[in-house]
C-alpha cells in the first residue's frame, strides 16, 4: 500500500536538496511530486478515498497533480487533483491549496531538458513550501 505521508516528505526534502545544489529542474519536479503526495496524504486521512486491489487509489485521486481524467458517465466534470481535492474540502476545517500551485509543470517534464521549468524556480519553491506547511499542519495529532 502506498504511505503518502512519507512519500510526500521525502520528496519535498529531496527538492529542497537538490535545489541547494542548484539542480533546479529536478528540485521541481520532487517538489511537485511533493505536493501531489501531500495531497493524496490529506485526502486519504480525510477519508476521501480507499485503495483498490492493485493499490491504487480511488474517486480519481490516483491521477498525478496535473492530469485530468477523461471524462466517464461517472465523472462528467473532470478536475486535475488539486481541484478534485480543493472540492472535497468542508467546514471550518478545510484545507485548501492554491488554484495556480506549479502552473505550468507537467509529469512529462521528466523527459525534457528542463529549461521550461527555470523561469518560475522561485514560484515553484513557494508552492512546494506552501504545501509542506499545508501537511504539516493537517498532520498534527490535533489536525484534521
Amino acid at each position: 500500500m502506498p504511505d503518502f505521508l512519507a512519500a510526500a516528505r521525502r520528496h519535498l526534502d529531496d527538492g529542497d536538496f537538490l535545489h541547494q545544489h542548484s539542480r533546479m529542474p529536478n528540485a521541481v519536479q520532487l517538489w511537485a511530486y511533493g505536493a501531489e503526495c501531500t495531497l493524496k496524504a490529506l485526502a486519504f486521512k480525510q477519508h476521501r478515498f480507499t485503495f483498490d486491489a492493485n493499490g491504487r487509489p480511488t474517486n480519481n485521486f490516483a491521477q498525478h497533480l496535473n492530469e485530468i481524467p477523461k471524462e466517464t458517465k461517472r465523472n462528467p466534470n473532470p478536475l486535475d487533483l488539486l481541484s478534485l481535492y480543493n472540492a472535497a474540502q468542508t467546514g471550518t476545517n478545510g484545507l485548501m491549496g492554491p488554484q495556480t500551485a506549479f502552473e505550468g509543470w507537467s509529469i512529462k517534464d521528466r523527459y525534457e531538458d528542463g529549461s521550461q521549468l527555470q523561469t518560475k524556480i522561485d514560484d515553484y519553491k513557494s508552492d512546494a513550501a506552501f504545501f509542506r506547511n499545508m501537511l504539516n499542519s493537517a498532520m498534527l495529532p490535533e489536525g484534521l
